[in-house]
């Protein structure tokens, strides 16, 4: 029994032994320096460096002017440098290197020295740089450390490509600093921040930087020091499905995508990503505007990107350039920008470069952070049939020659039927940045800080103008885009009534009214009777305007609209299409809490006339003779009870 109690504290003692040494084997070597960098004047100095760590260290230098005290230890220490001063005047360094126990690489300090002359100093290593083509916008940068007694200029000239061209565009840019560095004799460790733009072009670039003290103790120059800086050219991207995969890559890398795409997948299996095939319909826009949704592929498209969405991302620019390389792309949409209502970008040419394709026939930038578009935006019109820019942050409408950071833009008023023929679906959901208030009578004039915001233009007395700062004409353009099968404009602060059938025949004209031959030769004439038409859309032998005639979808709601709902509204063909008792006639209304204003102060209530459903439309202006309801003039649109539904009830 004894001998096996020993046995047994003799495995014990092992076990213990090997935890020991298992957690000791565990324990992370750790070692850090708070400094990389010392700048002493020509007097010479001290500097404190604090060291950090769990692990033994000793440091050394070559450098006979410099000490160190303490030069070996364990763990934290305070380390004193002493440098002798300079009896040069030349600039000289040293090197304090320190290694650690458990550390594979040894860690550096320098130490720079002034000497006695006046001027800059750049170590021969730093004035050779290398930077890549593109980057994420918070990575575009690099710092060149110098040393310095005197104020200096930074000048950036762009240098000859290999074929002797030099770029005109300024894609280095030095960050001045403010500070005053004429002091005496000694200097002052700077960085020099320098940012950079993308290179886009398929060739390399260079730059040099020329910083020039203000005083120098150089006999034979001005004391001048050049930097060097070469950009890489942007990766080629080529006219095939290759180029395509790593267009989609380099542009969602570009712009911090949240998701990833598996390069070594092949990328029809990638999300949101869609290939043509033989057996797809192109889109073909005719010359008389007129379009066709049922083309023929064109045999080059097929295998090639057909639409990508590019969702949920984080980024301050407009889209990155390659952009430009969907040319087969017949849908393309970016959205969810973080923290949207922050963004203040401006939208860039290169997605206006895929109009030469003649390929893009859906675009959508929503929820981008927009404030303005490119000048040439309008050439889309040659290609779009849908167009969504919902929650952006269009502070002004814009006209042309307004600037936003010394860029050209123009607002969303330029799209019209006349620059957008072929459009069909016209998405501008929430075009401000705010979306809060329900008092717009609290925000006076153009320059108040609620930003873009409209009126109707219609309502009692009018309401006010673009004189006041307010745009009320381009909702009076949109009223006479026939074409348009989709327009959303809901949470938009436009207030104001509908204007009546009368106010819209004098601003469409004559001829843009129902007629009885009109109603006889619709698409949708199966569904209305001429007699009903007589009653309502053709009442008193003047037909209603004719608004929207062939609009499937509208979103008018949460607005601050209010007054009279007019009959090219009520008895509209589509009316049933447009779910109107939710994306028409619901306003912000008031609650027990806060009354919603319009821009004239006056509170928001329903629609005069609003009808409590599509079945019973009231009564006429005697309170006694009932209307017909939408669904008995239009019989066929109203919802049928199927056999399946009966027995599943």
């Amino acid at each position: 029994m004894k001998r096996f109690l020993n046995i047994i504290m003799v495995i014990s003692a092992c076990m213990v032994l090997a935890v020991s040494c298992k957690e000791e084997d565990n324990v992370v070597s750790e070692f850090s320096i708070d400094k990389t960098e010392i700048a002493v004047g020509a007097d010479g100095g001290s500097e404190l460096l604090e060291i950090k760590g769990n692990v033994k260290w000793q440091g050394t230098s070559e450098s006979s002017w410099l000490k160190f005290s303490p030069s070996n230890g364990e763990g934290a220490a305070t380390c004193e440098v002493l440098v002798d001063s300079s009896v040069v005047a030349e600039p000289r360094e040293g090197v304090i290197t320190f290694m650690a126990a458990g550390q594979t690489t040894a860690t550096t300090v320098k130490v720079m020295q002034m000497g006695y002359a006046k001027g800059v100093f750049v170590s021969e290593e730093d004035r050779t740089i290398s930077v890549e083509n593109s980057a994420k916008l918070e990575e575009r940068f690099f710092e060149v450390t110098m040393m310095a007694n005197v104020n200096f200029d930074v000048r950036v000239n762009n240098l000859p490509a290999e074929d002797g061209t030099v770029s005109d565009k300024e894609w280095l840019k030095y960050k001045k600093e403010t500070p005053n560095y004429d002091y005496g004799d000694r200097p002052r460790l700077l960085k020099l921040h320098f940012d950079w733009d993308v290179n886009m072009a398929e060739k390399a670039r260079t730059a040099e930087v020329i910083i020039t003290p203000h005083e120098t103790s150089d006999t034979e120059g001005d004391g001048s020091i050049k930097l060097v800086v070469t950009q890489k050219p942007a990766p080629v991207i080529t006219d095939d499905r290759a180029g395509d995969s790593l267009a989609l890559l380099s542009i969602y890398s570009s712009m911090n995508g949240i998701f990833t795409w598996d390069a070594s997948e092949n990328m029809r299996y990638w999300k949101g990503v869609e290939l043509w095939e033989a057996t797809d319909k192109y889109i073909k826009l005719n010359p008389d505007r007129t379009i066709d949704y049922s083309a023929p592929v064109p045999k080059e498209l097929i295998g090639r990107l057909k639409s990508v969405e590019f969702i949920a991302f984080e980024t301050k620019e407009s889209l990155p350039y390659q952009v430009k390389y969907l040319k087969t792309a017949e849908s393309i949409t970016f959205s969810g920008n973080s923290n949207t209502f922050l963004k203040d970008i401006v939208l860039g040419n290169e997605i206006c470069e895929l109009v030469k394709y003649g390929n893009l026939r859906n675009l959508a930038i929503c929820a981008y952070g927009l404030v303005g578009l490119p000048e040439n935006f309008t050439e889309l019109g040659n290609t779009l049939i849908s167009l969504d820019l919902g929650s952006n942050n269009f502070e002004v409408m814009g006209e042309g020659g307004t600037t936003i950071d010394g860029v050209k833009v123009i607002g969303i008023e330029s799209i019209t039927k006349d620059n957008f023929p072929y459009l069909r679906k016209l998405d501008l959901t929430k075009i401000n940045r705010y979306d809060t208030t329900k008092d717009l009578s609290a925000y006076k004039g153009k320059d108040d800080k609620l930003g873009f915001r409209w009126t109707t233009g219609y309502g009692g007395d009018g309401f006010p103008g673009p004189s006041d700062g307010y745009d009320n004409t381009y909702f009076k353009e949109l009223l006479q885009w026939e074409n348009l099968e989709y327009l959303s404009l809901s949470l938009n602060m436009l207030d104001g009534e509908l204007p009546s059938d009368e106010e819209l025949r004098q601003l469409l004209g004559a001829d843009k009214v129902y007629t009885k031959e009109y109603i006889e030769n619709a698409e949708y004439k199966d569904t209305i009777t001429l007699e009903a038409a007589e009653k309502y859309l053709l009442k008193g032998g003047v037909g209603a305007p004719k608004v929207w005639p062939r609009m499937k979808k509208l979103s008018l709601n949460l607005n601050f609209m209010t007054g009279k709902l007019p009959d090219w509204i009520l008895y509209h063909p589509y009316l049933s299409f447009w779910d109107p008792f939710t994306m028409i006639f619901q306003q912000e209304l008031s609650t027990t809490s806060s009354k919603a204003k319009n821009t004239k102060g006056e509170v928001i209530t329903k629609f005069s006339n609003e009808p409590t459903n599509l079945s019973n439309y009231g009564f006429e202006d005697d309170g006694i003779t009932r209307k017909m309801s939408y669904y008995e003039m239009y019989p066929k649109r109203k919802p049928q009870i199927t056999d399946e539904s009966e027995e599943g009830n």
